[in-house]
């Protein structure tokens, strides 16, 4: 039976992050171009999607062709409106041939739906944003979106439902990539020993497994239900739970934050969370803690060597793997740093005079590309991306970086990216002022820097 004490607890501990979530902070006096990319004004769209009723499609889990396209290089667009009001909480995917943008936007009641939209590579809109989930009258947000092997997109999101204090929960749906929805949106209830979990879950993020399938990354109250710990939960083809979710080993006094969550092709995962130590019943450091979850495992292997144990005070966490090599990035002491997972001692600071934070890395064919936010003052940030490469010998971080706020500042909500082809990444941020905040997404070539 779940105690009302302990998930009070746990729901008093994330009650200031869901404020920040709702808040209309920060932002800046400029004023943002609120035109589409191909001419038409994203405020008057008025025949958008509703994903009110699933369809009782099959997934085809043969192998998905994965097509081209031809990027176009250009000013950061806005990503249409699913209706009128602010937009932030953005996420990206690539699926060979089109790029998707999910974000949140205010619904009637007051809260947040999340809506998702598709964009041709070159800069025009390939359908109407399309809703993730029913109408709702609780607060939907922070989704997170991927493109499964088999050619589908899969988005999870956070659900505030306000029913303190279990108002926490996770919810997910897969769709065709013309956005038709395979299933009504699920509930993640993940299981302990085959049991229930008891309590919250919250901050889920996703990525693509072999065969159709995914997996979800985030926290959920421990056993004992006073604390936070990471969790990795695989999910099938047809929305069932593939296993048991996978947690890293949190002590009951410890508490987990920012899960993190990469996947190989083969299916390895390497997941990642900030874990805020309590010492003598008083809370002390948070530092970076991950596993590796070989394709397939209940358990984690042994825990890998960890480039960061000689630092007092980390946040954020992300990894980023590629053909030959495999980084860990994080925030330590208000700059990034980015280290080989191989050879803990290859690592670089990328630091300047503000704190910067948020970190996002993917590889390009040429070399890597590391998205961040750095501070200009308050909750305004400029979004930046620092091309680099890797000889083997040094982490190359000289290539000059791309600013891609200077006028109007970024919203504390968190950079996207994803690789499309050669060189070319595609990226979204909430930016302008608050409450007015739109999400901004640009193909970005970067060729000209390696």
């Amino acid at each position: 039976m779940r105690a009302a004490t302990q998930s009070r607890s746990v729901a008093i501990v994330v009650a200031a992050l869901v404020a920040l979530h709702l808040c209309g902070c920060g932002g800046s006096d400029e004023e943002t171009d609120t035109s589409s990319p191909d001419g038409t004004d994203a405020a008057d769209v008025a025949d958008v999607s509703d994903t009110t009723d699933a369809t009782d499609t099959t997934p085809d889990t043969t192998s998905y062709e994965v097509k081209s396209c031809v990027a176009v290089d250009g000013p950061a667009f806005t990503v249409e409106r699913g209706v009128d009001g602010m937009q932030i909480h953005a996420a990206v995917a690539f699926d060979g041939e089109t790029a998707w943008v999910a974000f949140n936007q205010p619904d009637p009641s007051g809260g947040f739906d999340g809506w998702v939209q598709r964009v041709n590579c070159d800069r025009t809109f390939a359908s109407p944003p399309v809703r993730l989930h029913d109408t709702t009258d609780f607060n939907e947000t922070d989704p997170s979106i991927a493109v499964t092997s088999d050619g589908a997109l899969f988005a999870v999101w956070f659900r505030d439902t306000g029913m303190f204090p279990d108002n926490m929960e996770v919810f997910y749906r897969r769709f065709a990539l013309d956005g038709t929805p395979a299933y009504d949106s699920m509930q993640l209830e993940t299981t302990r020993n085959g049991m229930p979990n008891p309590g919250n879950e919250t901050f889920a993020t996703t990525v693509a497994l072999p065969d159709g399938k995914t997996a979800i990354t985030g926290l959920r109250a421990n056993e004992a239900g006073l604390r936070f710990e990471a969790f990795v939960q695989r999910v099938a083809v047809d929305g069932s739970l593939d296993g048991e979710a996978i947690v890293g080993g949190a002590e009951m006094d410890d508490s987990d934050g920012s899960p993190t969550l990469a996947a190989e092709p083969n299916g390895d995962l390497t997941f990642g969370w900030i874990r805020n130590f309590v010492e003598n019943m008083e809370v002390g450091p948070d530092l970076p803690r991950w596993v590796e979850i070989p394709a397939g495992a209940a358990t984690p292997a042994a825990p890998p060597a960890n480039p960061f144990t000689d630092i007092d005070e980390a946040a954020y966490l992300t990894f980023a793997h590629g053909p030959t090599r495999s980084y860990a990035v994080a925030v330590v002491g208000g700059d990034i740093v980015i280290a080989d997972l191989a050879d803990t001692s290859r690592r670089v600071v990328v630091g300047r005079a503000a704190a910067e934070h948020s970190p996002q890395v993917v590889f390009t064919d040429t070399g890597m590309a590391l998205m961040y936010y750095r501070v200009r003052s308050g909750f305004q940030n400029d979004v930046i991306v620092q091309p680099f490469t890797d000889d083997g010998v040094d982490i190359d971080i000289s290539a000059g970086e791309v600013m891609l706020t200077p006028f109007s500042a970024a919203a504390p909500y968190g950079p996207a990216m994803a690789h499309v082809q050669g060189d070319i990444v595609f990226l979204a941020w909430a930016e302008g002022a608050s409450p007015n905040f739109e999400v901004k997404a640009r193909f970005l070539d970067l060729a000209a820097s390696f």
